[in-house]
């Protein structure tokens, strides 16, 4: 009895034995290539083991001595005493679950299983589109976004700012995909970013082709001046809001300049390059129109009426200038005096105090500071005297009268000598003969012949003596108004 007691009493002495176990972690992650670390913790001391993926044997050890096999060699290696297992440059094949088996010094074997996630890094992800030229408020456009590598994640973002759906834009559900309704020419930028928990990658901005317009067409021109004087070059320029880019073809005053593209240049503008230049789109409706104004002259400065121009006094001229100028010439006129007023016309009164001379008309251009200028000769003359003219008639009488002088002196000496020869004439005759006349005729010695007496009847006559004007030949006709006389004289 005693006995019994004791024995009972031993056993409830002795201390329990603990079963065998293996501590690790359930799970790692490792990136491809990287080493893989399955590290264990048996409680007990072991005295060999083994580890194990998917049904085929990776090394075993027995007590320090491991072995690996030969598919694993270059790779492997178990870590002796507490038998943990390193895997280099590990694949995505390589995930798993691995299982190490272990037998105790004492006590019952143990196993424990890990698993391992062999992680791939994201790629660069790369965004296509369903269309590729969409067209603007009309196409909706799908974008996906494509990157390798293990559970990966993905976000869009448009000019850097994160996305978020509205009534244009859509996500799918694991966000890969983005769909624009509607698309806008504005739209574009857009950026898809990939991650696990590896790391992350942003692909490049993707833009959308989005044709639109024309709008707003509009023309420009360089220099931009206020005045464009002739021989200036200038380069004009269109611009239209398109996509694709409008072709253009450049136009003046409606007659094509057969020049394509968006800038027209001209060397050296002349006056017949004013006007409006065109562009319009040969592919589209796109169109603008600018007005050249090229200031230019004066040239071909001219007077009216042109000179010499005769002036009498009393009279008055007016002078009008003119000039091809751009903006319009301002006038000046002048003479030998100097400056004697502005404007286009001057107005000449012809008096003693008004000189005649040259007149100078002076065009200046304000704009391209030119000058440029015509004479004129103005001469005033003295008013001539009108005088009256003899009518033919008169001219006659008085060539008649003179020629019929001598022939009647002549006739009054042959009848003198005819009765100094012949004295018993009548006294009758004689005395008729001697008034002839109209009136009682003269004697030679200034006595009344009726009061003197004379022994002989003779004939007393007086003798023209003629003082003309113009000797050898009648006078030529002058002035409508002027007279001619002639001189008549008798002694």
């Amino acid at each position: 009895m005693f006995l019994t007691i004791t024995v009972l009493a031993a056993c409830l002495l002795l201390p329990e034995v603990e079963s065998f176990a293996i501590t690790a972690e359930g799970s790692i992650n490792v990136t491809v290539g990287d080493t893989a670390n399955f590290t264990v913790k048996p409680s007990a001391a072991v005295k060999n083991g083994n580890w194990d993926f998917k049904g085929k044997n990776i090394g075993l050890w027995i007590g320090s001595s491991p072995s690996i096999s030969n598919e694993y060699t270059p790779r492997a290696e178990i870590l002796t005493p507490n038998g943990s297992l390193v895997l280099k440059s590990v694949t995505s094949s390589d995930s798993g679950d691995y299982t190490v088996t272990m037998v105790p010094e004492v006590g019952e074997q143990a196993s424990k299983t890990i698993t391992l996630h062999v992680l791939e890094p994201v790629s660069k992800p790369t965004v296509t589109a369903n269309a590729t030229n969409p067209v603007e408020f009309n196409d909706t456009v799908a974008l996906t976004c494509i990157a390798s590598g293990t559970a990966v994640s993905y976000q869009w973002l448009e000019e850097n700012s994160t996305i978020t759906p509205n009534d244009r834009i859509a996500l799918s559900d694991d966000n890969s995909s983005l769909t624009i309704s509607g698309v806008l020419r504005s739209d574009g930028g857009f950026t898809c970013y990939a991650f696990n928990t590896i790391n992350g990658m942003t692909s490049d901005p993707y833009h959308l082709n989005v044709s639109y317009g024309p709008d707003g067409p509009k023309i420009s021109i360089n220099p931009d001046l206020s005045i464009y004087p002739a021989g200036r070059e200038v380069t004009f320029t269109c611009s239209v809001d398109s996509n694709p880019p409008a072709a253009m073809e450049w136009f003046h005053h409606e007659t094509s300049l057969q020049q394509k593209g968006r800038e027209l240049i001209i060397a050296s503008i002349s006056l017949n390059q004013s006007g409006t230049y065109t562009f319009i789109g040969i592919t589209n409706n796109a169109s603008g129109s600018f007005d050249l104004k090229i200031n230019y002259g004066p040239e071909a400065v001219t007077v009216e009426p042109p000179g010499p121009s005769h002036l009498e006094l009393g009279q008055s001229l007016t002078l009008r200038c003119s000039a091809q100028s751009v903006p319009s010439a301002a006038y000046r006129w002048s003479n030998g005096n100097g400056l004697l007023d502005s404007g286009q016309t001057y107005n000449i009164e012809s008096t003693k105090e008004s000189p005649g001379g040259n007149y100078t008309c002076e065009a200046y251009n304000n704009i391209t500071r030119h000058t440029k200028s015509a004479t004129i000769e103005v001469t005033i003359e003295e008013k001539a005297i009108k005088s009256e003219t003899l009518s033919a008639g008169a001219i006659a009488g008085i060539v008649i009268a003179i020629l019929a002088v001598p022939v009647i002196g002549g006739t009054a000496w042959f009848v003198k000598k005819k009765l100094s020869r012949g004295k018993g004439g009548s006294q009758q005759n004689n005395s008729k003969l001697a008034s002839s006349g109209s009136g009682p005729a003269a004697s030679s010695n200034g006595t009344n012949p009726e009061n003197t007496k004379t022994s002989e009847t003779d004939v007393v006559y007086s003798q023209p003596n003629i003082n003309p004007l113009y000797a050898a030949s009648p006078p030529a006709l002058i002035d409508s108004n002027k007279t001619a006389y002639a001189e008549l004289k008798f002694t």
